[in-house]
């Protein structure tokens, strides 16, 4: 649901405006943590999970004039992606709370119930069936397969992460991928960042680590070491 409402957004508003909205997914997360949860996160925490989610926002919104779809089709799209994400994360550390269900078998039932969505009912509908074939037999595939392995490894830690940290945290970290594409740009393509490529990419990683840390619990689990 998360990545439809996802595509459906690029699709109606450009991914400039769609970046820029689904990247509050943790802040939504983590308040429906405190709800269902119970996690609580500390005022410096909350400050640095909104110092994140800013500059996240901020790396990825270049306003254009016009926009591709519908305005109100888009925004709802984004606004769905938001639930869905970040619903997603709360549900997962709810049901890894049962001592019969760990983070791999998770998300291995999350992926099989993705696909399945996937290939029962969104590109039927769609009629997107004739477009994955040509992707399956195209010369693109051995990257397609590569970029795929890298997101199951991606959500195999993240899942790992929401199971030792909880969901707020994980979900904290977890947006870092906005800075982290930065360097790998410059590395695999060449791709130069700006000045305020960098400066975000330095406040969201500073912001999010803030956002995942309990300094009360580090500092005593150092002091219980020692003794």
């Amino acid at each position: 649901v998360g990545m439809t409402g996802y595509v459906l957004a690029i699709n109606n508003i450009g991914p400039a405006y769609t970046a820029a909205i689904s990247a509050f997914f943790p802040a939504y997360g983590a308040a429906l943590a405190t709800v269902v949860l119970k996690e609580r996160m500390r005022p410096y925490q909350w400050a640095g999970l909104a110092a994140c989610l800013a500059a996240v926002a901020v790396l990825g919104w270049t306003p254009v004039d016009g926009v591709p779809g519908s305005w109100a089709m888009g925004i709802a799209g984004a606004l769905v992606c938001v639930l869905g994400w970040g619903t997603e994360a709360v549900v997962i550390d709810w049901g890894l709370r049962n001592a019969s269900v760990d983070d791999e078998c998770a998300m291995q039932i999350r992926q099989t119930t993705s696909a399945l969505t996937y290939a029962l009912v969104i590109l039927p509908l769609l009629g997107g069936w004739p477009s994955a074939v040509a992707v399956l037999t195209s010369s693109a595939m051995p990257v397609i397969a590569l970029a795929a392995l890298s997101g199951t490894a991606s959500y195999l830690f993240y899942y790992k992460a929401i199971a030792a940290l909880g969901a707020s945290r994980a979900m904290a970290l977890n947006i870092t991928y906005s800075a982290w594409a930065i360097p790998f740009s410059l590395l695999l393509l060449g791709s130069m960042p700006d000045v305020r490529g960098v400066v975000c990419a330095i406040v969201i990683i500073l912001g999010a680590i803030t956002a995942a840390t309990d300094v009360k619990a580090l500092f005593g689990h150092g002091e219980k070491a020692a003794a």
